[in-house]
């Protein structure tokens, strides 16, 4: 948008009777002129009445009461008016980034999840937090280790150590109301085979309980 100079005159004074002398402001946007005018003291009713080119420059002429003014009425000169880079810095300051407080999420590093899989048999696999981005939209994560605790006929016990291996992979966060209560799931990619992503499945994650025994098909039992 184009800025302006204002200048204020009497309707006697000729135009170069204050083109050199100290504007009472300058604004960006034609629009922002009226809202200006009308925050003025004793300034009654400003309407435009004129504008053309006045020595090339482009202008505008406001005067303060409507059309019915006196001689020594208040009028309202605005300029088409290029600034300088140093003006520029003033009137457009450029805003300072501000960083966000990183959002808060039910999910920190170190923290471990698990999916369950499989047909007519159950397999688990665990990972670990190891980022959790700014946004709270993303995890990083990689594979953690588990432990046999015992069995249950053809099921084994198992419960995740905090032991991880192979690639890191990236996950969405995924948010759940569950009984009036905020949980968060993970989904996304993530390495299957001896955690890598070159041999990579889709899956989803519940958040791992402290103490939880999980139970997967025994080996000797799966297909």
């Amino acid at each position: 948008m184009a800025f302006w100079k204002i200048y204020r005159k009497k309707s006697m004074e000729g135009y170069e009777d204050f083109k050199n002398v100290q504007p009472i402001n300058i604004l960006e946007g034609k629009d922002n002129i009226f809202k200006y005018l009308k925050t003025l003291p004793n300034v009654r009713n400003v309407e435009l009445k004129e504008y053309g080119a006045f020595t090339g420059d482009r202008y505008f002429v406001f005067y303060n009461g409507g059309s019915n003014y006196y001689r020594d009425a208040d009028q309202f000169v605005a300029f088409q008016y290029k600034p300088t880079q140093e003006e520029l810095n003033i009137l457009r300051p450029k805003k300072k980034y501000v960083a966000l407080p990183k959002k808060e999420i039910g999910i920190k590093v170190g923290d471990i999840y698990y999916t369950s899989w499989g047909y007519d048999q159950t397999n688990i696999d665990t990972i670990i937090i190891t980022e959790v981005s700014e946004t709270g939209k993303t995890v990083k994560a990689r594979r953690c280790k588990t432990r046999t605790l015992g069995n249950e006929g053809s099921h084994d016990l198992i419960e995740p150590t905090r032991q991880a291996y192979g690639d890191t992979f990236r996950l969405q966060v995924r948010t759940y109301n569950r009984n009036g209560v905020e949980e968060y799931g993970l989904t996304g990619s993530y390495a299957y085979s001896n955690g890598s992503m070159d041999n990579s499945r889709v899956g989803s994650f519940t958040k791992y309980t402290n103490g939880q025994r999980l139970s997967e098909t025994n080996s000797y039992y799966g297909h």
